[in-house]
């Protein structure tokens, strides 16, 4: 080996020792997307037929996949800062940079507050008034907002009517907390269910209450193609 072609092998090696480096260190400075949907106020829900999670709060939703250098807030398709999301430890791992854009993401949609406001005089345990639900399109969530007591701990529960065959299943809980106003808002996700065209069923219940406000939605069509003539036969009621 002559001295040039000794002095190219060493630079290679050199050159591949700073890129492994580099890597180890942004595996070593990920962040877990749990922790981060938690830091941040985001509900945090697991996508099987999407292989993906979504972190959502009312008014934005983000998609992240594996391996995809790409992810999604509402309908929108944007690049992933820092290292490309991975899987490892049974959890999705980003870079911190990908948490502050998320964070970014998320500012003009405040996370819902999660404290009870104080209240004086006789304590009313927390009753749910209205209650109104949404969807943004192509989301695997729904938007709940509502009023109820002020400073009331707010229990949602969702259901699904997956078939005329199938019983009504729980596919999601939350807890939302009302303001000084009496307004509580929250997201809970209807994954795996979002790919069919369904009714959903959500409930919210103050502590107070002897029955729970209940209001439907009919999910929009979101992968005609991956209806079967199971699904034709068994309509949804």
């Amino acid at each position: 080996m002559n001295r040039l072609t000794r002095s190219a092998a060493i630079t290679s090696l050199a050159t591949l020792s700073v890129l492994a480096s580099s890597a180890r260190a942004s595996a070593d400075d990920a962040l877990s997307l749990t922790r981060v949907a938690r830091q941040l106020g985001f509900h945090y829900s697991y996508l099987p037929f999407e292989n993906a999670v979504s972190l959502a709060r009312p008014g934005i939703v983000v998609v992240v996949r594996p391996g995809d250098p790409f992810f999604s807030a509402n309908e929108r398709r944007e690049p992933v800062f820092g290292m490309v999301p991975e899987y490892r430890q049974n959890d999705v791992y980003v870079s911190r940079s990908f948490m502050s854009e998320i964070r970014g993401l998320g500012q003009p949609f405040p996370a819902p507050s999660a404290r009870l406001v104080v209240q004086r005089g006789p304590v009313d345990q927390g009753h749910v008034s209205e209650l109104h639900l949404s969807q943004i399109p192509d989301a695997p969530t729904i938007t709940v907002t509502g009023t109820a007591t002020p400073g009331s701990r707010i229990e949602v529960v969702l259901r699904a009517a997956l078939s005329a065959s199938v019983p009504i299943v729980i596919l999601d809980r939350a807890t939302a907390f009302s303001d000084s106003s009496g307004a509580f808002a929250t997201v809970v996700s209807i994954a795996p269910d979002h790919w069919y065209a369904s009714r959903f069923i959500v409930e919210a219940s103050g502590e107070g209450d002897a029955a729970p406000t209940i209001a439907k939605i009919d999910a929009m069509e979101q992968n005609p193609a991956a209806r079967t003539k199971a699904d034709d036969l068994d309509p949804k009621p």
